[in-house]
This record gives structure tokens, sequence and C-alpha cells, in this order.
């Protein structure tokens, strides 16, 4: 900032407020005399700041002058007998690539270590895994119908050849729903298999249930050692 001036906010005398940083933002602020890095102008107060996403900021306060205060990093700018008090931004959606360096007014932000840090930790939430999944021949996710009634999971996709996947978890998911029964329908072609038996893990490590056919602990149930295809129909064996 210029003479009295912050680095982001008020100038000399002013306030600085409402400032927000975010994104992949990468942002060095310093402070005029008296003057906050970020936040109010010698004399000035500063408030409402956040930084979040993956930013990462840099921020340091201006130099005392006579009577007047040394600025805060990041907050109020010095007044007289008084140094700038520092105001802490809202970080909630700051994550671990995003980070705050706080310097001290007479540290060089090149080659100082600032006195403080703070590192994100807001990790966005993950859109939830489907249970199952209907898929065509080359891994492609089909539309399909969906109906449960009585236990029975009834599925029916458009399609001359399709195949259903899902997780052990997803399974687990469904028995815990009540479901015990998953009937899958493709054109001219009707499946017929018990969640339990898909769940037999026991039976799993011992070759002669469920099989893990991926490196992500997917299965698929045509390819389990249970049942086998025979004249277009999943049966078991």
């Amino acid at each position: 900032g210029g003479a009295g001036g912050s680095g982001i906010g008020g100038g000399d005398s002013g306030s600085g407020s409402n400032i927000t940083i975010t994104g992949s933002a990468e942002v060095t602020a310093n402070g005029g005399v008296d003057a906050a890095g970020i936040g109010g102008g010698s004399s000035g107060t500063g408030n409402n700041f956040t930084v979040s996403g993956d930013a990462q900021v840099k921020s340091q306060g201006g130099n005392a002058t006579g009577i007047w205060g040394v600025g805060a990093a990041i907050g109020n700018g010095g007044d007289r007998y008084q140094n700038g008090q520092e105001v802490t931004p809202n970080t909630d959606e700051l994550t671990p690539n995003g980070k705050i360096e706080y310097y001290a007014p007479d540290a060089d932000m090149q080659t100082d270590i600032p006195y403080k840090t703070v590192i994100g930790t807001y990790v966005s939430p993950q859109p939830a895994r489907p249970l199952y999944r209907v898929i065509d021949q080359d891994g492609k996710t089909l539309d399909c119908k969906a109906e449960r009634k009585d236990g029975v999971l009834t599925i029916e996709v458009d399609a001359d050849c399709a195949s259903f996947t899902g997780t052990f978890g997803g399974m687990k998911a469904l028995k815990a729903r009540g479901v015990d029964t998953i009937v899958f329908v493709t054109k001219g072609a009707t499946s017929t298999f018990a969640v339990e038996d898909l769940l037999a893990e026991e039976a799993a490590k011992k070759g002669a249930g469920v099989v893990m056919v991926t490196r992500n602990s997917r299965w698929t149930a045509a390819a389990a050692l249970k049942y086998k295809m025979q004249n277009g129909e999943l049966i078991k064996i």
C-alpha cells in the first residue's frame, strides 16, 4: 500500500471490509506505514475477510511511525499508541492446498519465515457413489428403470446386451434396505439372483462365491462363479 494505505483494503484513515480471496489466487499484500496488509489503512479498521479454495495469501502489516502503531497483517491499521488488531478471516472453505502466511512488519517476505501460517482443512464433499450401475459392453452407464417391491428390486434396461455391476458396499446397503432379490431385465432376457449369495464372503474366499474382478473392489454378477450365462440368461450354478 501507499503511505498509510493497506495493501488490500482502505487508504490512509480508511476502512477495508468485505474482502474475499478465493479460487487459485496467489496474493501478496504489504501495508503502508501504520496500515494493515489486508484491511484498514492507518487508523482505519478492517473486518469480514474470507479466504477460500486453493488461494495462497502472504500478508504483512506496515511499520509504526511516530505515535502510531504497526498495522495488522490482516485486520486494523495502527492507531495512536496502539497497534492494529488482528482480525481472523473466515477459512471454513480453505482447502489443504490453500494457506495464509502472516509476516511481521519488518520481515523479508521472500526469505524470512512467517510468524504464523494457517493451512486449510476443507475437503469438498464427494458425490455419493451409486449402489449399482447398468453398463454396456464398453462400460458406459445405461439408463434403466428400477422398482422395489416386497424385497425384490427389479431393474429394466432397454438394451440387448447389458451388465449389472456394483460394489460389495452397495449390495450391503441394498440388503440393509430390505432388498433380498435382484431381477435384471434386458431385451428378451431376465436374470434373478439373491443379494445374500452375492455377499457370501466366506464362499468367495474359498473360490466358490462372488469374485472381485477389478482392482477397485467392484464385481459383476455375470462374472461371479455361482452364476453363468445360458441362452442369454444369468442362471445360478
